[in-house]
């Protein structure tokens, strides 16, 4: 039986991998919690390893939103039982922003210098028959 056609199949698998996300951002976010680390909707999506967009969907929000008031957040790293500030969540935010940034970026070179070196190698097999035209 071909199984990769099967709507029914394709519809439960994709559900199985919702909820698997959906429970690693509650682990992630218990995580968090737990050590003490500030969180932010983009600290929850990197540390369970899903899109921010997740992060802010019904069920997760609601998760996250509860924990951040929950949460006794130090205003810098060392002082513990200070409130984190709204300048400070926002520093943090832009770091992490800062750090994605630079990570797309390296992942960015590298995939284009890959296009560029296999269009050299796919030049370099071509004849001067197949690029003049007939």
């Amino acid at each position: 039986m071909n199984r990769s056609g099967n709507p029914t199949t394709l519809a439960h698998a994709r559900r199985r991998a919702s909820l698997d996300k959906r429970q690693r951002t509650l682990t992630a976010l218990a995580a968090l919690e737990h050590d003490g680390t500030p969180i932010t909707f983009t600290a929850v999506a990197r540390a369970a390893g899903v899109s921010t967009w997740l992060t802010y969907s019904p069920g997760i929000r609601e998760h996250i939103e509860a924990a951040r008031k929950r949460q006794h957040t130090p205003a810098a790293p060392g002082r513990p039982g200070e409130p984190l500030t709204a300048p400070a969540a926002l520093r943090m935010e832009l770091d992490l922003a800062r750090q994605e940034i630079r990570q797309l970026r390296t992942d960015r070179d590298r995939l284009s210098t890959a296009v560029r070196h296999q269009l050299g190698r796919q030049l370099d097999t071509l004849t001067a028959g197949d690029l003049t035209p007939a």
